[in-house]
């Protein structure tokens, strides 16, 4: 059961960050760059996929996590996204 949840978390956030991404792109990217092409949310989770894998930020995990920081770690991970957003669209507003 664990092991579906934590699936369901990587998949949510994969299309959270593809969602954010094409958001990000059409209010910054675009309008320096008008000849770039749009994203769409899969075009927007491969480049997130491949700059990931590129940058791999490694963070070290204690063997024995506890309960809350599992939760904690999966709350951040599906929370980090839309403030991303929300910073990004103040931002854009501004322009």
């Amino acid at each position: 059961m664990a092991t579906i949840f934590v699936f369901l978390v990587i998949i949510i956030a994969f299309i959270q960050e593809g969602f954010v991404l094409v958001k990000l792109w059409n209010w910054f990217a675009l309008p320096l760059f008008p000849t770039l092409p749009t994203l769409n949310i899969p075009q927007a989770i491969g480049i997130s996929i491949l700059v990931g894998f590129l940058t791999h930020q490694y963070i070290e995990l204690p063997e024995l996590e506890s309960r809350y920081d599992k939760i904690r770690r999966t709350v951040t991970i599906l929370i980090k996204p839309w403030i991303v957003l929300l910073f990004g669209y103040v931002v854009s507003r501004w322009l």
